[in-house]
């Protein structure tokens, strides 16, 4: 049997360069036009070690290997926005559009040496050399309008239309030594060259009304997606076209000023849009660890039955909120094994899963303390017989977040944020607890239009992630843990009439947006 000793992959701390820019202009008292764009790059130096320990039956060791790489990831972003907002001469009464481009990259070369090694740990030969270049060329355009127009005292109407166009390409070369011909040669089962293509088109519409201490909403949107993938070295080809259409609604109640209740339906779809999601190509990590996407993975579907309960003051607000979520096809990570004790992780869709618990949010305002903490207290059952009987699950979890800011001064604040995940039983297994920290400074200057931000991030290395499977054939423990710790200067200027100047001119610069 083999034993898998250590994996663990450490990343250099890497250079990152952000660029960012923004441009208001005013045409007039009821017209805004905004140009917002960042750019930025990261390189970083990756390695990845594995030991394996090879036990006898009485679990003593009778051989050492173990296997090395290192590579640089280079990675850019890019994203662009282009608003327009009108308003029109009736209170509430406005129309805003947005055309977003955004495209990124990512990849870069890795060199691996895999090596024999004697019971002390010394190298005797070098059993595997490769070379791999991985590249993930995302990119998505979108074009949305949404108008609102007031049709009585207390009745409006929103309406508006979205249409995306998202496209995504990677490609992986990968060569091995043969000490035959002493010379790289490519392995075309880790070679491949796959374009995945989503257009999406979805229109909305909304009614909301106001009747004395009651507020009603209701709406649907209408979607209609294709979506395409194609593997170039094997040829494979495949098309789905469906349609989506998504009710809500809520009612809400103000029992006076300070205190509301509201109940709501709403229904939203979540869309397998990765790369590792999609590509079947086969991703070594090692030998023994292997990953491939699932292009024939459908979308989730998810139904949400809210229940809110909610008090504010002048300074604080807080908010009770039961819920029931119902999600039909979810998305699970599954992993198998072979007789050569080969793992491999792929996706696939569990038949359903539901959700219900309590969602706990506190909110302060004003002073020199602002922020919020919340909670949530969740029982989540999967029906998972679709892929194996033993996959359905039954659990409960929990998760606490905070983000608060801390006025130092007029012109100093202080933010921290917090998130936390406990340990949850899931479909094949378990997910340890998970936390994320960051904090930040702010130096504001020249009457807010110029700042200097220093972020700091996971301060105390606890990006971790583990997942546990359990399964009658084997059980496996995967530690990812990627290098996020570092510190960020950023330097942010505003030139032309500052925010507040702005707001007194009454310029609604607000979104509507679908329900």
């Amino acid at each position: 049997m083999t034993l898998l000793e250590e994996a663990a992959t450490r990343t250099q701390i890497p250079l990152v360069h952000t660029l960012t820019g923004s441009l208001d202009y005013a045409p007039g008292a009821s017209d805004a036009i905004s140009l917002e764009t960042v750019y930025s790059t990261r390189i970083e130096l990756e390695t990845y070690n594995v030991l394996y320990n090879d036990l006898s039956a009485t679990r003593d060791l009778t051989g050492l290997s173990d296997r090395f790489t290192r590579g640089t990831n280079h990675e850019f972003s890019f994203e662009s926005a282009l608003a327009y907002k009108h308003n029109f001469a009736d209170k509430g009464h406005k129309l805003s559009s947005e055309l977003r481009v955004t495209r990124d990259g990512e990849g870069g070369p890795t060199s691996t040496i895999a090596r024999d090694l004697a019971l002390d740990g010394t190298p005797a030969d070098t059993s595997a050399l490769e070379n791999q270049t991985p590249w993930e060329h995302p990119r998505e355009y979108s074009l949305k309008a949404d108008y609102v127009r007031p049709l009585a005292d207390d009745l409006r109407l929103e309406t508006g239309y979205k249409g995306s166009l998202q496209r995504f390409h990677t490609t992986l070369d990968t060569n091995v030594f043969d000490s035959a011909q002493t010379a790289y040669v490519p392995d075309p089962t880790r070679i491949s060259d796959f374009t995945y293509r989503q257009l999406v088109n979805a229109a909305y519409g909304m009614l909301g009304a106001d009747r004395g201490k009651f507020q009603f909403q209701g709406g649907v949107r209408v979607e209609r997606a294709s979506t395409q993938f194609h593997l170039t070295n094997s040829g494979t080809q495949y098309d789905n076209q469906y349609n989506s259409f998504f009710p809500s609604g809520l009612i809400a109640y103000h029992i006076d000023d300070e205190h509301q209740i509201k109940l709501s339906y709403s229904a939203r779809i979540r869309r397998p849009d990765d790369t590792d999601l999609l590509d079947p190509t086969p991703h070594l990590l090692d030998p023994l660890n292997i990953s491939r996407g699932n292009p024939y993975l459908k979308p989730e579907y998810i139904r949400a039955l809210e229940f809110g309960i909610q008090r504010s003051t002048d300074r604080m607000t807080v908010q009770v909120t039961p819920f029931y979520r119902h999600t039909l096809d979810a998305i699970r990570t599954i992993r198998t094994i072979d007789t050569a004790g080969v793992s491999t992780r792929t996706f696939a869709n569990v038949a359903s899963t539901d959700a219900y618990g309590t969602d706990v949010t506190v909110a302060m305002s004003g002073g020199r303390m602002s922020g919020f903490v919340g909670g949530s207290g969740f029982r989540q059952v999967s029906d998972a017989a679709n892929l194996s009987p033993g996959f359905s699950a039954r659990t409960y979890g929990w998760t606490a977040r905070t983000n608060a800011t801390f006025r130092v001064s007029s012109t100093v604040d202080v933010q921290t944020l917090l998130s936390y995940q406990a340990l949850m039983i899931v479909e094949q297994g378990r997910n340890a607890a998970r936390t994320r920290i960051s904090a930040a400074v702010r130096q504001k200057l020249m009457n807010d239009q110029l700042s200097l931000t220093l972020r700091v991030i996971d301060p105390f290395n606890t990006s971790l992630e583990r997942f546990t499977t359990i399964d009658p054939a084997f059980y496996q423990v995967s530690d990812r843990r990627r290098l996020i710790r570092g510190m960020l200067f950023s330097v942010n200027w505003i030139f032309g009439k500052s925010k507040k100047e702005k707001e007194s001119e009454g310029i609604d610069t607000g979104d509507s947006g679908p329900p």
